[in-house]
């Protein structure tokens, strides 16, 4: 018997909440809209390679040869 008298009070609160509201308080609610701009939305552009800006990320331990050898100036 509960379930069934909340069954039917549930079913009626949504009707009587959609009937408090009128048309008044609906029309001034409407002029008083915004407009926001419009968006462009555009992708990233494409990422470049720079050959000369790589950096190696293996880093390497002199070895004897290197520790040995003097580049001439």
């Amino acid at each position: 018997m509960r379930i069934l008298l909340f069954a039917l009070l549930s079913g009626l609160v949504p009707s009587a909440i959609a009937q408090e509201g009128t048309s008044e308080e609906s029309a001034s609610a409407e002029d008083n809209t915004t407009t926001l701009e419009t968006i462009q939305v555009t992708a990233p552009p494409p990422e470049t390679v720079d050959l000369y800006k790589f950096r190696n990320p293996v880093d390497a331990q002199p070895t004897v040869f290197d520790r040995s050898w003097h580049e001439s100036p």
